[in-house]
């Protein structure tokens, strides 16, 4: 569930993207979904040298953000519908508003557009997130990446291969 610490932070980071960078001190714990809404608390540290399916697993273990639901309860969603929902309810419970848009729409205000995306595959799903800025994308690649632009070839190929891919815009009024 979403704490007091988690709330504040995001809010004083919103949309500052030179205080957001500079709250970071280890990329590793901060994935797609902390990049879109500017949370800069770090995930639990996660210790090296354990397999790949390892680390994940302790990371959904202890992390809010780790999967869809976990923040407003409604976790383990199943179906696309599910998930929408689920995602949604999560913006809800750290206090932003959204709304669905096109492609072509153009952020007013103290909104910022994300793009939000799953891939289905056998009996789990897998989602990620871009944030758009200066009409560019940007996305948090994996654990241990740095936040970059994303290309346009590689851009098109994410929105041709995903299940769900939606452009939303999100914003706060506190």
């Amino acid at each position: 569930m979403v704490t007091k610490k988690q709330m504040e932070d995001i809010r004083e980071n919103w949309q500052n993207e030179e205080l957001y960078n500079a709250k970071i001190t280890n990329w590793h714990y901060i994935n797609c979904f902390m990049y879109i809404v500017f949370s800069s608390i770090p995930m639990e540290k996660i210790p090296y040298g354990n397999s790949e399916e390892e680390i994940m697993r302790k990371i959904q273990i202890n992390s809010d953000f780790a999967d869809l639901g976990c923040l407003s309860g409604k976790d383990k969603p199943r179906t696309i519908k599910e998930i929408e929902e689920a995602f949604f309810e999560d913006l809800k419970s750290l206090g932003f508003k959204y709304k669905r848009v096109a492609e072509n729409y153009s952020p007013v205000g103290k909104e910022t557009k994300i793009a939000f995306m799953i891939i289905f595959s056998f009996h789990a799903y897998f989602f990620h997130f871009l944030r758009e800025k200066e009409g560019e994308w940007y996305h948090k690649d994996g654990w241990y990446s740095r936040p970059s632009k994303v290309k346009k070839s590689k851009y098109e190929q994410m929105k041709r291969k995903c299940d769900l891919f939606m452009y939303l815009v999100i914003w706060r009024e506190d």
